[in-house]
Formats: C-alpha cells, structure tokens, sequence
C-alpha cells in the first residue's frame, strides 16, 4: 500500500508542477507584438496535437461563420480542422460591440503589413480568425467575430496591395478561448484577431 501511495504523490506532484507551470503565461506570451514574432509564430514548425495513437493528428470540429460563395452569403458552418499548426494572435482592440477598430490597434496592424511583406509569407494564403469572449448569445459572437476579421482584411486591403484570393476570414465566436471567461482580464485576452497560414 505505501508503494502505492508514493507513486500518487509523485504523479500527484507532477502534475501540481505542469499547471503551476501553465499557469504563469503572460499576455504577452499570447500575443504577437510586433513583425519578427508574427514572422516566426507563422513560419516555425511546431509540432501538433496527436491523438493516442500517437500517429493521427488531433482534429476538432467547431462552428464558424464563414462566406460561401455558393450561396454569396456568410453562414454558419461546421468545420473540422487540424488543431496547431503556424499561427500568432494579435490584440486587436474594438469599440464596444461593433467591428470598427480602436486606433491604438493601427500599430499591431502595421506590423502584421510588415511581416506579410516577408518573403516567407507573400505567397501564403493567410486566414484571418476572429475571436470573441464569452459575453452574449453564442449567434451574436459568431457574426461579431466574423465581422471583427473582415474589419481587419478591410484594413489590409486598403493599406497594402494584396491579392484578392490571399486572405480569408472566419469567425470562431466564443467557442476557442485562450483565457479564463469567468474574469476581465481572461474575456480581454480572448477578445483577438488570430493569424494562421493555410495549409
């Protein structure tokens, strides 16, 4: 019994250790703050999610609101996709409840037009993700989040020479946090513009 007992305290131990660990990401480990790490953070190979098999990328289907170009209409959708992969969020700041960018967010937005002029991302296709926090019905935040990124693409467009095909833009809503819902600073974190290559 005390064999026993000692292996779940070092398990138990371990695991204090992990999240302790997990629990010291700063805000500014989340997000990008300027050209180089949006760069980096969309070119550096990093290894994904497996399931147990250890041989099957882990895969996870959300709804987003996407434009369909069948129907020449944004709707809601469900998509699966492959969880990891290159990716940077930026903190894009926006009034309250509307999809017109804060103008203290014009600095992120020239450095993210700087990294896009990197060789290693002219010719990738780049998705624009929006993300909300958790206040609200779910259908608001999704077309919030939509409109949230398409304010961005907007943006780049007007203020870079961009092919028409090079971006395209989702909106998660509130259903990928990266932060705690429950308090300010967590819904504030969650309330972002995340970049991703397309793979």
């Amino acid at each position: 019994m005390k064999i026993r007992t000692g292996k779940y305290l070092v398990f138990l131990t371990l695991t204090i250790i992990i999240l302790l660990g997990a629990g010291t990401v700063t805000a500014t480990e989340h997000f990008a703050t300027n050209s180089s790490e949006i760069v980096r953070g969309l070119t550096e190979t990093r290894p994904r999610a497996l399931t147990r098999s250890f041989a099957v990328p882990q895969t996870r289907t959300v709804v987003v609101v996407e434009y369909d170009p069948v129907a020449k209409a944004t709707q809601e959708m469900p998509v699966t996709e492959t969880i990891g992969g290159p990716n940077v969020n930026l903190k894009i700041e926006f009034d309250l409840n509307s999809a017109t960018i804060r103008t203290n967010s014009f600095r992120i937005l020239s450095e993210l037009l700087k990294a896009l002029d990197d060789p290693q991302l002219t010719d990738k296709q780049i998705m624009l993700c929006g993300h909300t926090d958790a206040l609200g019905p779910n259908a608001y935040n999704l077309d919030l989040s939509y409109k949230r990124a398409l304010a961005v693409k907007s943006y780049l467009r007007a203020n870079r020479n961009i092919k028409q095909n090079q971006f395209k833009v989702r909106g998660y809503g509130e259903t990928l946090p990266i932060a705690d819902n429950r308090i300010k600073s967590g819904r504030q974190k969650n309330r972002r513009v995340e970049i991703r290559i397309v793979e």
